[in-house]
């Protein structure tokens, strides 16, 4: 299943203000030594992101 799949398939299923604007897939991410995510770090490499477009 591809990013457009997937939110084709949430717009069926979900109210509007649900459905994702855009997905991305990654290989890994970033988690703390007990095995928590980082939201931190995954909100600032997409801050970082944004501000490169």
């Amino acid at each position: 299943m591809n990013a457009h799949e997937l939110i084709r398939w949430c717009r069926e299923r979900l109210a509007p203000y649900k459905v994702p604007k855009y997905i991305e897939f990654r290989d890994m991410l970033s988690k703390s030594k007990v095995g928590k995510l980082l939201r931190r770090e995954l909100r600032a490499q997409e801050r970082k992101k944004r501000q490169g477009l």
